[in-house]
Formats: structure tokens, C-alpha cells, sequence
């Protein structure tokens, strides 16, 4: 039986565009962050959860993805609990959400790596998540819409990222 890569694609084509919209329309996507940020991640992190499940017998680190659909619920929740925060308090979020992803892919990279598999792709978004999230945090720009505009081009990359993976998968 063929696997559907379906919520893949899904969240493939949500994450690169999102991406665009940010980086072209950084104010008026603003608005809508917060609740599409928690949407978002709801939804990954249920994805991670059934992944997790259905692999529990046949993938050794399926562990990893509990983790991360762990990581993506508190973010989610938090977003969507708390509608108003302001901007600098949602990219905080969003920056802590990006770190724990980068630390969590790195540890899964490390783990993986003495593999007969490829895995430098899922290195190359633990260094992403993790510079994202401590850019964010840290938050050396001067402006919201730069902030915006650069979270747009991470959420763009780990999107395109996340589709090359997904098209060698399905070779």
C-alpha cells in the first residue's frame, strides 16, 4: 500500500507561500501571523503525532517526531490562546518555536548520521531553525517589517527545503 503525501504537500505549499507573502506584503501579512502561525502549527504537529504513530514499529526514532509535534502544539496553543499579544511577543514565540525545531532536527541529524541515508538536507534545516530562531530572539533588526521580511524568507527556504525532501522521498 502507497503512502499519501498528501499533508506533506499540504504544509509544503502553506510554508512557501507564506514565505512570499511575507517577504512581499511584510505589513499586511503581520495581521494575520499569529492565528495562521498556531493554525499551522496545530496541524504539523498533529501530522507529527500520526506519523509518529504509524511508524512506531518500523522506524527506530520515531520518538523524534513526538518531540517535535510536542513542540509545534505549545507553540500553536500559545498562539491561538493568546490572539493579542503583541508583535515582539509573538516573534518570541516564533523565535523559541525555531530554536527548539533546530535543536530537535539536530539531535535526529546526529542520531542519523552514521545511516546509509543522506541526511544532510535535515542538517541544513537544523542550522536554518536554529539561526532563524536565535535571530528572531535576539532580534537584531531594526523594524518589524525587516523582522517580517526575514522570518519570510526562513519560513520560504525551510518550505523549499522541506519539498526537496519530500521529492526524494517519493522517488
Amino acid at each position: 500500500m502507497k503512502k499519501s503525501k498528501s499533508p506533506e504537500i499540504i504544509r509544503v505549499i502553506l510554508a512557501i507561500g507564506l514565505g512570499l507573502a511575507m517577504i512581499f506584503h511584510p505589513v499586511a501579512s503581520q495581521t494575520l501571523l499569529e492565528k495562521l502561525f498556531g493554525w499551522l502549527a496545530l496541524i504539523g504537529g498533529t501530522i507529527m503525532y500520526i506519523e509518529s504513530y504509524r511508524k512506531r514499529f518500523t522506524y527506530n526514532l520515531w520518538y523524534f517526531w513526538i518531540l517535535e509535534g510536542m513542540v509545534h502544539w505549545t507553540a500553536g496553543l500559545f498562539l491561538l490562546a493568546y490572539p493579542s499579544i503583541s508583535l515582539s511577543g509573538f516573534l518570541l514565540v516564533l523565535g523559541l518555536w525555531a530554536f527548539a525545531m533546530g535543536m530537535l532536527l539536530l539531535g535526529h541529524y546526529l542520531t542519523l548520521r552514521n545511516s546509509r541515508r543522506n541526511n544532510n538536507n535535515m542538517l541544513i534545516r537544523s542550522i536554518l531553525s536554529f539561526l532563524a530562531g536565535i535571530l528572531i530572539i535576539f532580534s537584531p533588526f531594526d523594524t518589524d517589517v525587516a523582522t517580517t521580511v526575514f522570518l519570510g524568507a526562513f519560513i520560504l527556504l525551510y518550505g523549499i527545503s522541506s519539498g526537496v525532501v519530500l521529492l526524494k522521498v517519493t522517488k
